[in-house]
């Protein structure tokens, strides 16, 4: 900045004293400063009152002015949380139009931080490209998932160490798709945290004293000296090029967590238990017991709580161990052993003892009248199965390819049609590993079958989809 006049009494040069010095104000430049630098000083003014930047200044070569700008972070020790208790309204939103504006400014020229250039070498300390990234760029600067040998987890070292079998299929995978269903598998069980991708990293002035990248968030100008972790969702895309087998490492990612079971949805309402209809109705167990209590209402309440009129009884080893093979399948690989479960009548009782668990909705407004009763929680089934959409070009090769890749272990039901009934969603949990049907045949309207509604996106805790 120059002076609008560069001779007389209000030469910058003889109002300042030589050297660096705080931020004066622009109360005491208004008169000497270009009209078109005017805003930008309130500005700095504005974040120099309320701590979002500090600033000195200087008179160099031809009275010009040189402003040296500190932002200060929002995670910045020693401050008690003071720079997070301004003013959302008042302060904090002008404070994030005003930075916008001020480091769409600055330079981080190290001759201009030295005061020692006559011309304007202009080095952003901040481009707006990174403010008008889109979702899709965003998504390409993640990096993609790595995975290390000598996993803590053992199913995925098996998987990388190519001594998993993958039972369940015919074929025998590359090293590169062992290597891509263990990442998988480890963002399914394993997701980790992650740099927040919305930070940007920007830099000070080379050279210059202090902490040399900084994280900025650009929606907010949220300006951190760490840059923050997200956790990871479950999940992800598979990527591979074309040609590199993503369906059979998407099959063979199915076949190895046949055992995984999802948890409940996370609820801060209630703590919600898994259930199975025999441990629910028979088990004498207080969570069970509490779960029962839940439910009933009136004279159902009144019986359940007398064990005597209710039929309470301690179970026996074997339903303990039916409850806890369908609560608790991880690593217990049950189909091997479907065979000796039917020769011992066990596998048909398994296979009816479904897990889910009950959510209730929170209650809204006003309480219903005694006369009404209370709405009653859906009953959410837990799988194992994983449902696989896709274009209805794609279909017949998603069979094909099932046949070719999967042994008679996993069991599939395949859906094109769109008035071909559905089963129950019991069976539907139980009865089938995969679960494939077309876009169109899952978006279709809920239809009435066999005295039930079904809803393409009914009440199935499922696993994955495609």
């Amino acid at each position: 900045m120059t002076p609008e006049d560069d001779t007389g009494p209000y030469v910058l040069a003889n109002f300042l004293p030589t050297g660096w010095h705080d931020w004066l104000g622009y109360i005491h430049l208004s008169c000497m400063v270009h009209a078109e630098d005017q805003d930008l000083l309130h500005i700095l003014d504005f974040l120099t009152l309320h701590k979002f930047v500090a600033a000195t200044c200087l008179i160099g070569a031809a009275s010009k002015l040189f402003i040296r700008v500190y932002i200060i972070p929002h995670d910045l020790g020693n401050v008690e949380d003071r720079l997070g208790r301004r003013d959302i309204m008042t302060i904090v939103q002008p404070g994030r139009r005003s930075m916008r504006i001020l480091l769409s400014r600055l330079t981080r020229d190290r001759s201009s931080w030295e005061a020692t250039t006559s011309e304007e070498n202009f080095l952003p300390f901040f481009s707006h490209e990174a403010e008008d990234r889109t979702l899709a760029e965003v998504y390409n600067s993640l990096p993609s998932p790595s995975i290390h040998n000598n996993h803590k987890n053992i199913l995925i070292n098996k998987i990388l160490n190519k001594t998993s079998r993958f039972s369940r299929m015919r074929t025998t995978l590359y090293g590169y798709q062992h290597r891509s269903v263990a990442a998988m598998v480890e963002r399914e069980l394993h997701p980790g945290m992650m740099p927040d991708p919305l930070f940007v990293p920007v830099h000070r002035v080379e050279g210059a004293a202090g902490q040399e990248t900084f994280f900025l968030q650009p929606a907010t100008m949220e300006i951190l000296r760490e840059r923050p972790s997200v956790m990871q969702i479950r999940g992800g895309i598979l990527c591979e090029e074309l040609g590199t087998g993503k369906t059979v490492m998407t099959l063979a990612l199915i076949a190895c967590t046949l055992d995984q079971l999802p948890a409940p949805e996370e609820s801060t309402l209630d703590a919600r238990l898994i259930l199975t209809p025999l441990a629910f109705r028979h088990f004498p167990s207080d969570d069970f017991v509490a779960a029962r209590e839940k439910l009933s209402s009136g004279t159902q309440r009144r019986k359940l709580a007398n064990p005597a009129e209710h039929g309470q009884r301690i179970p026996s080893l074997v339903e303990h161990l039916v409850h806890f093979c369908r609560a608790n399948p991880r690593g217990l690989h049950l189909q091997r052993y479907e065979s000796e479960l039917e020769a011992r009548t066990l596998w048909d009782p398994l296979q009816k003892n479904v897990p889910f668990y009950y959510h209730y909705e929170p209650v809204e407004g006003r309480q219903p009248s005694c006369k009404q009763a209370p709405p009653g929680p859906k009953q959410m089934y837990l799988t194992n199965a994983t449902l696989v959409l896709v274009p209805p070009n794609l279909y017949n090769q998603w069979v094909n390819e099932i046949n070719k890749h999967c042994n008679r272990r996993i069991t599939s039901r395949v859906y094109r049609a769109m008035n071909e009934p559905l089963p129950s969603a019991r069976e539907l949990c139980s009865a089938y590993d995969i679960v494939l049907m077309t876009h169109p045949r899952f978006s279709a309207p809920p239809r009435r079958e066999n005295g039930h509604t079904h809803h393409a996106n009914g009440s199935l805790g499922g696993k994955k989809d495609d």
